[in-house]
């Protein structure tokens, strides 16, 4: 059945924010690990990229709040002009930042159901 694919095709689109803000939660919250220096430099690629292409979701749906948000965060986190901040406040930042994308992907699965 065409409108069912069509369906199905809308409803994974749709989840993808919610899996990459639930990627990057969790890749924030490693942060609070004593991990070795290079997972921090991947996952600053990984924020980056992951940010960029949900502030592009932001703005397709003219949602500039969220898209403002999201280019902040690409821009902290970016791995070309490194932010140099204190391990006290990358923990702070990595958390709250965590809390947020969490919430927000519950708030999208509910919304979406």
């Amino acid at each position: 059945n065409p409108d069912k694919e069509k369906k199905d095709e809308e409803t994974d689109n749709e989840n993808i924010p919610i899996i990459t803000k639930i990627i990057l939660a969790t890749g924030l919250l490693l942060c609070l690990l004593d991990l070795p220096y290079k997972y921090y430099d991947i996952f600053r690629f990984v924020m980056l990229f992951g940010c960029i292409y949900l502030a592009s979701r932001q703005y397709k749906v003219n949602h500039f709040g969220g898209w403002l948000l999201f280019v902040l965060m690409a821009i902290l986190f970016n791995p070309i002009y490194e932010i140099h901040l204190t391990r006290l406040l990358w923990n702070i930042f990595d958390i709250a930042i965590a809390v947020v994308f969490l919430a927000w992907a519950v708030k999208e699965y509910i919304d979406n159901r």
